[in-house]
C-alpha cells in the first residue's frame, strides 16, 4: 500500500511537469504561427529553475527560440483608371523662356521659334516673327510682331506695327502705332498717330484716342474715336462715334451702322458711305464756352445771397427754438466757451475725429449698424449746430463790450450770427473761423451737457470717515456639555 501512493505521486508531478513545459516553451515548426513577432524580453533570456528536479524530461533551463523575420509587405495595388469620369487640368507650368532671350535687352523670336507661355519684357526692342503661346506685355522703344501672338498684348512704348496676327484684345499706349494684320479682338489706341492700314482687320470694337487717325482698313465692331483729325477710308460693321476737330470720309468707305460725329464743320459725306443713320454736333468754340461759363457765374452770383441768407435764417430760427426750449443747458454751454475755451477746443477736436471712426467701426457686426446710422445722423446734426453757443458768446461779449451786461440771450445769438456770417465770406480766414467754431462749440456742448446733468443730480455724497469696522454682533456660544454615546440608564 504504500508503494502505489508513491507511484501515482510520481506520475502526477511527471504530467504537471509535461504541462508546465508545453505552456513556457516558445512554439515551433508551423503548428503555432504567431501574427506579429516579437523580441524576447530579460525575463524570457533568463534562465528558469527547474521545479522537478527528479523529472528527466523537464530541462533545467528554457532558451528561446529565434525571432522569425517579419513578413514582406506588399506593394498598394495601382488605382483602377476611371475613363468615364472627368479629370481635372493641373496647375499651369511656368513659362519656358528660350536661351536666346535675355531680360534688358533685345527680345526675339525668330521666325520658325515657338515660346510657350505668357512673356513679360522690358527691353530695348521686341520682335516677334515666330509664335508666342500666350499674351505679351511689353514696355520698350519699338515693338514688331510679324509672327502671332496667341495671347493678348499690352505695349507701352514709342513705336508699334502690328503686321502679324495677334489671338485676343490689344491695348497700346504709343507715339505712334501701325495695325497690317489681324486682330481677333478689342483694340484700344492711345498715341499721336494710329493707323490701320488696308488689309488690316479688327475682329473687335476700335477705340482711338490721339492727335491723328487714319482707318483705312476693316473693323468688325463700333468705332470711338477722339482725336485731331480723323480719315475714315475702310469699312466699320458697327456704330460709328467721333469727336474731332477735322473729319475726312472718303468715297471708297463703307459704316454699316451710325455715324454720330462732333466736328468743327459739318462733312459732305458721299452717297452710300453711311448705311445707317448720321448725326451731326457743331463743336463748341472758345468764345462760345467763355460766354457759357459767364452766364454760369452770373447765375451762381444770384444764387449765393439767396443761398447765405437762407443759411442766416434757418441758423436763427433753430438757434432761438434751442435756447427756448434748452435754457439752462444752454447757459451751461456758453458758460464752459468762457471759462474754459482751450479744454473745449480739445475734446471738440477729439469728437470729431473718434465719433465717425468708431460708428464706422461698429459696423462690422450687422446688430450695430443702425445704431451706427443714428450716431452718425445726430453727429452731423451736432455739427450744424456747433456755431450757435459760439455765436451767443461772440454776442454777448460784444454786447458787454458797448456796456449791456445783462442783454438777452437772443440779442446776443444775432449779432453773434451776424458777425460770424460775415467772417465765413472772407477767403481763408473763413474757413478757418468755422473749422474753430465747430472745435470750440462742439466740444463745449459735451462738457455743457454734461455739467448740467451732474448739476441736476446733485452734489456726489462725501466719503465715510475711515475707522475700524465695527465687529457684528454674533450670537452666544453655549458652552459644550459631556458627550455621550448612546442611552444612560
Amino acid at each position: 500500500m504504500t508503494g502505489r501512493p508513491n507511484l501515482l505521486t510520481f506520475a502526477a508531478l511527471a504530467a504537471l511537469a509535461v504541462s508546465l513545459a508545453a505552456i513556457f516553451a516558445p512554439a515551433t515548426g508551423a503548428e503555432k504561427k504567431p501574427p506579429t513577432p516579437a523580441a524576447p524580453s530579460a525575463q524570457q533570456l533568463a534562465p528558469r529553475p527547474n521545479p522537478h528536479p527528479d523529472s528527466p524530461d523537464t530541462p533545467e533551463t528554457v532558451e528561446p527560440a529565434a525571432a522569425p523575420e517579419p513578413p514582406a509587405q506588399p506593394d498598394p495595388p495601382e488605382p483602377p483608371e476611371s475613363p468615364d469620369y472627368p479629370t481635372v487640368p493641373g496647375a499651369p507650368k511656368p513659362p519656358h523662356v528660350p536661351a536666346n532671350i535675355e531680360i534688358g535687352r533685345n527680345v526675339i523670336i525668330r521666325q520658325g521659334e515657338k515660346h510657350d507661355g505668357d512673356l513679360y519684357r522690358i527691353a530695348q526692342s521686341v520682335d516677334i516673327a515666330g509664335t508666342l503661346e500666350g499674351d505679351l506685355f511689353a514696355i520698350s522703344r519699338s515693338l514688331n510682331v510679324t509672327g502671332e501672338v496667341t495671347g493678348d498684348l499690352l505695349y507701352m512704348g514709342q513705336s508699334a506695327m502690328l503686321s502679324g496676327k495677334i489671338g485676343d484684345s490689344v491695348r497700346i499706349w504709343g507715339q505712334t502705332v501701325t495695325i497690317l494684320g489681324v486682330i481677333h479682338g478689342d483694340v484700344l489706341a492711345v498715341g499721336e498717330s494710329v493707323e490701320i492700314a488696308q488689309g488690316a482687320r479688327v475682329e473687335g470694337d476700335l477705340s482711338v484716342y490721339g492727335a491723328q487717325l487714319t482707318m483705312n482698313g476693316t473693323v468688325t465692331g463700333e468705332l470711338t474715336a477722339k482725336s485731331g483729325r480723323v480719315s475714315l477710308g475702310g469699312t466699320v460693321t458697327g456704330d460709328s462715334s467721333i469727336t474731332c476737330d477735322q473729319l475726312e470720309v472718303l468715297p471708297g468707305s463703307h459704316l454699316t451702322g451710325d455715324l454720330n460725329y462732333t466736328s468743327r464743320n459739318k462733312v459732305n459725306i458721299p452717297d452710300g458711305v453711311v448705311t445707317g443713320q448720321t448725326r451731326f454736333e457743331e463743336k463748341q468754340e472758345a468764345e462760345e464756352k467763355e460766354e457759357k461759363e459767364v452766364v454760369a457765374h452770373e447765375k451762381r452770383s444770384w444764387h449765393f445771397p439767396f443761398w447765405k441768407t437762407f443759411t442766416f435764417l434757418s441758423s436763427l430760427l433753430l438757434g432761438t427754438a434751442a435756447l427756448a426750449l434748452f435754457r439752462r443747458p444752454a447757459a451751461s454751454i456758453v458758460r464752459v466757451i468762457e471759462t474754459d475755451p482751450l479744454r473745449s477746443t480739445g475734446i471738440g477736436f477729439l469728437a470729431i475725429v473718434v465719433i465717425p471712426f468708431a460708428a464706422i467701426l461698429s459696423c462690422i457686426l450687422i446688430i450695430t449698424i443702425p445704431l451706427a446710422a443714428i450716431v452718425l445722423v445726430l453727429y452731423l446734426f451736432a455739427l450744424y449746430l456747433a456755431k450757435l453757443p459760439v455765436a451767443v458768446w461772440l454776442g454777448g461779449r460784444i454786447l458787454k463790450f458797448t456796456g449791456r451786461v445783462d442783454a438777452s440771450p437772443y440779442l446776443g445769438l444775432v449779432i453773434g450770427l451776424l458777425v460770424l456770417h460775415v467772417i465765413f465770406l472772407i477767403p481763408y480766414l473763413g474757413k478757418v473761423t468755422w473749422v474753430g467754431c465747430l472745435f470750440v462749440g462742439l466740444g463745449a456742448m459735451a462738457l455743457g451737457i454734461a455739467a448740467h446733468v451732474q448739476a441736476r443730480r446733485g452734489p456726489l455724497a462725501p466719503p465715510a470717515p475711515a475707522g475700524p469696522p465695527e465687529e457684528a454682533a454674533q450670537p452666544p456660544v453655549p458652552p459644550p456639555g459631556p458627550i455621550t454615546f448612546g442611552s444612560q440608564p
